[in-house]
């Protein structure tokens, strides 16, 4: 069944790049690279009095491989605040992903898969009542982050691209949650 699989790919990417021949599809091995940014702004209605807000920007560069497969770096800045103890934070993460695009429909519209790893590192503080005050933590995590999206081109070289991810992290410290998160980012691709 995996064969079977990755030979559909494969072959998908192969029909992309014979087709990129006549026409533009700039993810499918025309553009051998991708610089880009995404962001992302939540606000959760926890219960009636408190909110938890969330805000990301990511920035990547992505090298095609050929046959729609792209090896990707991207690093982000995520800042978040919850109500309930007037807890706020911030992190760095880096990450590796594989990139694979498939054609769609339309010469400008392709949707992707997306595997990665990467490492984050979260300062967190939380505003206690005296005589504790407030209690600030730092701690590094590594992450596993899989999802799926779409670009579509707005001209030529440039165009939108929407990611939805799972995050599952690992090795973080005792008391912090492990749970997986979801992230839905959007932004603008450009292709050179």
């Amino acid at each position: 069944m995996r064969f079977t699989w990755g030979l559909a790919l494969l072959l998908i990417g192969a029909i992309g790049i014979a087709d990129a021949q006549e026409r533009f599809v700039p993810v499918l091995g025309v553009a051998s690279r991708e610089y880009g940014v995404s962001g992302m702004y939540t606000l959760t209605p926890m219960t009636d009095s408190t909110d938890y807000s969330n805000f990301v920007v990511s920035g990547r560069y992505a090298y095609s491989l050929g046959f729609g497969l792209q090896l990707e770096a991207e690093t982000g800045y995520t800042r978040f605040h919850n109500d309930i103890k007037d807890s706020t934070g911030q992190s760095w993460s880096i990450a590796g992903n594989a990139i694979m695009n498939i054609p769609l429909l339309s010469e400008r519209l392709s949707a992707f898969g997306l595997v990665g790893y990467g490492y984050t590192r979260m300062w967190t503080s939380a505003v206690y009542p005296a005589p504790i005050d407030k209690v600030t933590s730092k701690w590094s995590q590594r992450f596993l982050q899989y999802g799926f999206g779409a670009k579509y081109m707005l001209v030529a070289n440039a165009g939108l691209r929407v990611d939805y991810r799972w995050i599952n992290p690992s090795g973080v410290p005792a008391g912090v949650s492990d749970r997986t998160w979801r992230q839905m980012l959007i932004g603008i691709s450009v292709f050179q």
